[in-house]
């Protein structure tokens, strides 16, 4: 009996684990193959576990580098400083991952060659005090227009300063100078503040860096407005720089242009600059007058016995000939103005830019009781075009699309640019100062055809032809001497940035 009953147990228990296999492996009975080969597709229960572990491991790790992040994170909140690293963009940058510190090194070589044809060789003063006749040449020469460094950057997001400074050659030996030295607030682009040593914001021509004037020399017209002084500016950008202003107090002193850098005050007067300009199409990417600038600039200030002879001397930019000197006893005395419209556009490979001055000087001649005012008149237009076709941005370098390389037969970018300017002083005014205006004269223009070639984008190399004209003729060697009344130049550069 009780081997029956076990018999049928077994029996019993047989018949359930078969059913309950039918169920979760259906087709089983159909074909023993079969039953093989749906079994091979199962996991088996180690492989499960061991799926199982590695997915916990893959989670563990996962834990871990995320503790371990948080602990870094912990121990450099205790840490003084932070990690910097370097790049090499338009010069070499330091600087962190937030953007709270950049300090960028920097710096140009310029290299100029003057060749004036038929030099008169009025290289010295003639004797007397004050002279007979003023030294209005310089010889024919190699020299340095500008070695400059640059230390600038930003700390704490919000804080700019820069320092640069520059040695150039003369024929009585190097001149060292400190140039742009400010520091700034910075944390709107629609409103900012400027303390320092900065270029006065008056005349495109000037603010420009000379790295990137189409020409090798700047315009007669910047000789008449300020350059670097020292004062404080604030100024801002407006709507995607549809709009820009300036406007800065600086000390003003009554020197042609850039006299003033690096120097204090030499009088209690002090001048006040604004510049406004707009740029109505910028934000339409397709127009092709989206890069058209127009803007207005203006000074207010004044003089105080100031001599005429010493400072307000006037010398050609592009073949440095002093066509007019003051007569002794004349000075710039009270109030001064200055106004100035500008025009600038480019399009693809093709630019334009244009400028117009007037001025007016309060000057004296107290021996002669005379108390006047001197008006000056200059403009200047230049045009340009890239003939390699790379598209012009004003004020910036030209980025060759294919840079010098003698292996693939590429050369940089070519452009060639002109320009024609003049400049007037006011005739009866001067005569009225007692100037001589027999052997010099008020009135001074300029033509220049220059070419300009970067075989990469930090290296330029340029020649300008000039001609000067010196309307009425300038006599050089001897008071009664011939009058010259035109010099024609070439210039050269060669300059390298970094």
């Amino acid at each position: 009996m009780g081997t029956s009953m076990g018999l049928l147990a077994s029996i019993l228990i047989a018949a359930m684990t078969a059913r309950a296999e039918a169920q979760a492996f259906p087709g089983v009975g159909e074909e023993p193959g079969d039953l093989q080969r749906e079994l091979s597709l199962q996991e088996t229960e180690q492989e499960r576990l061991r799926r199982v572990e590695e997915q916990l491991k893959r989670q563990q790790d996962t834990i871990d580098e995320q503790q371990r992040k948080i602990g870094e994170l912990e121990r450099l909140k205790g840490k003084k400083g932070f990690s910097l690293y370097a790049t090499f963009t338009d010069g070499f940058h330091l600087m962190d991952d937030e953007g709270s510190f950049d300090m960028h090194l920097g710096g140009r070589v310029i290299l100029h060659y003057r060749n004036v044809y038929d030099l008169p060789p009025a290289f010295v003063a003639g004797p007397g005090a004050p002279p007979a006749y003023p030294a209005r040449t310089q010889p024919n020469t190699f020299y340095i227009n500008s070695v400059y460094l640059i230390f600038e950057g930003t700390i704490f997001k919000e804080w700019g300063y820069r320092v640069t400074g520059e040695v150039s050659t003369t024929t009585g030996g190097p001149n060292a100078r400190l140039e742009s030295s400010y520091v700034e607030w910075k944390r709107f682009r629609e409103f900012s503040i400027r303390a320092g040593n900065f270029k006065a914001p008056m005349s495109v021509d000037t603010i420009s860096s000379p790295l990137f004037l189409d020409e090798i020399e700047r315009s007669m017209l910047a000789q008449f407005v300020p350059s670097f002084e020292l004062g404080i500016m604030v100024y801002g950008s407006l709507w995607d720089s549809l709009l820009t202003y300036q406007v800065a107090v600086t000390n003003g002193r009554s020197y042609l242009a850039g006299v003033g850098r690096t120097r204090n005050d030499d009088d209690q007067t002090k001048e006040v600059v604004g510049r406004l300009t707009v740029a109505p199409f910028v934000q339409d990417t397709d127009n092709v007058l989206r890069f058209l600038r127009l803007g207005i600039s203006g000074t207010t200030g004044a003089a105080s016995a100031v001599p005429m002879q010493a400072n307000f001397s006037v010398a050609s930019t592009e073949l440095a000939v002093t066509w007019l000197v003051p007569n002794t006893n004349d000075f710039l005395d009270g109030h001064r103005v200055r106004a100035a419209a500008e025009l600038a556009w480019s399009y693809g490979a093709v630019s334009f830019r244009m400028e117009g001055l007037y001025r007016s000087d309060q000057v004296t001649r107290p021996t002669a009781a005379i108390d006047e005012r001197l008006v000056t008149k200059a403009w200047y237009a230049q045009a340009g075009v890239i003939l390699t076709g790379e598209e012009k941005i004003l004020d910036a370098r030209i980025r060759p699309a294919h840079p010098f390389d003698l292996a693939t037969g590429d050369f940089g970018a070519f452009e060639i640019v002109a320009r024609v300017a003049r400049v007037t002083l006011d005739q009866g005014t001067l005569l009225d100062l007692a100037t001589d205006l027999t052997n010099q004269t008020n009135r001074m223009g300029s033509a220049t055809v220059g070419f300009n070639w970067w075989p990469v984008q930090n290296i330029r190399i340029s020649i300008d032809g000039v001609r000067e004209d010196y309307y009425g003729g300038v006599v050089f060697i001897l008071p009664g001497g011939p009058r010259i009344t035109h010099l024609y130049g070439l210039l050269a550069r060669f300059q390298v940035d970094f």
